[in-house]
């Protein structure tokens, strides 16, 4: 089970988990899926030209942005404010420049709750299929470190920077180049 919502151009998943989550594992998961995907590593500058992009290499030394929180001691009356205000506060900290476009926060809610597990990520690095990737990823990834094997989600077709410099270059190509005045005038 899981909502969805935006904020600002953001949007969020919030999973109800019935299992226990290991944090470690989680962690460790979060970690893949930023080497897997290039666009969870997407950066945005303004300078006096407009805006660019970038993609971050991905560092493993890097702080995993994984947040586990424990509300076991949360009554259920208070339960969703709670949970709700810590995701306006969460997704309220997205850093365009800074990245990671990704937060995952883990509520752990006590015995007999289960968990809550919320994904906020900005909209320049998620639409309705990378979410659908992103959840395959995400049990996939889950279920193989909770096996004690090494997290494997297959090749990468093409990567979000694979395309950026393919768009690019057909940019610059000459058949692009003899259309320029038409688009200009037009």
């Amino acid at each position: 089970r899981f909502l969805c919502g935006s904020l600002r151009l953001l949007q969020a998943v919030l999973l109800s988990i019935q299992q226990r989550i290991s944090a470690v594992l989680l962690r460790q998961l979060v970690a893949a899926l930023l080497r897997q995907h290039d666009a969870l590593r997407l950066r945005f500058r303004r300078n006096e030209e407009g805006w660019s992009q970038e993609i971050a290499r991905f560092d493993a030394d890097e702080r995993v942005p994984v947040t586990v929180l424990d509300y076991a001691n949360v009554s259920d009356e208070e339960l969703r404010a709670t949970i709700e205000a810590e995701a306006t506060r969460v997704q309220g900290g997205l850093d365009l420049s800074a990245g990671p476009l990704l937060r995952v926060v883990l509520f752990e809610l006590g015995a007999g709750r289960g968990a809550r597990l919320l994904l906020v990520i900005h909209h320049l690095a998620v639409d309705g299929v990378s979410w659908r990737i992103l959840m395959e990823d995400l049990q996939r990834g889950y279920e193989q470190l909770a096996g004690g094997e090494r997290v494997e989600f297959g090749a990468k077709t093409s990567s979000y920077q694979q395309w950026a410099e393919s768009l690019q270059e057909y940019g610059e190509s000459a058949a692009l180049q003899e259309q320029m005045s038409y688009w200009e005038r037009v």
